[in-house]
């Protein structure tokens, strides 16, 4: 499998993500020819993503902040995926590439050290698995 261009973008957004946020710090990923996998750590170190507010009002139940009026504020993770997803999609419309990404995208909090390694280890080897995937279409 080899990267084209878009997907060189990508592995490098990827790996230089901190350099961009520095409240991000990709610790592993893969560039597949269709998606990517990646462990994201986000800072809790609130300097260093822009706000001071406290956790709670960032709740996405206002009665649950600690004062209902507040706006929500975008999770840290929110705002890099969004951020990550315009450059790649700029990006590709400035090649001729229409059409991106889905609409969202998944997570999951890594709750431990066993659910981290099962997860790099999914990470590692799906490089291994995409002729067994079901949007192969042949060599790529």
């Amino acid at each position: 499998m080899y990267f084209t261009e878009l997907g060189e973008y990508v592995e490098n957004q990827l790996t230089h993500a901190n350099s961009f946020c520095s409240y991000i710090d990709v610790l592993s990923h893969v560039v597949m020819p269709n998606h990517i996998h990646s462990i994201i750590k986000v800072s809790m170190d609130s300097s260093l993503i822009g706000y001071n507010e406290s956790l709670h009002q960032r709740h996405p139940n206002p009665y649950l902040r600690e004062n209902p009026c507040f706006e929500r504020i975008a999770p840290a993770l929110s705002r890099y995926i969004n951020s990550f997803k315009g450059s790649v999609t700029k990006y590709a419309n400035n090649i001729g590439i229409k059409r991106v990404w889905q609409s969202r995208y998944h997570d999951r909090l890594i709750r431990n050290k066993t659910e981290l390694t099962k997860i790099s280890d999914y990470i590692l080897n799906n490089v291994e698995k995409w002729q067994s995937d079901c949007f192969f279409n042949g060599p790529q």
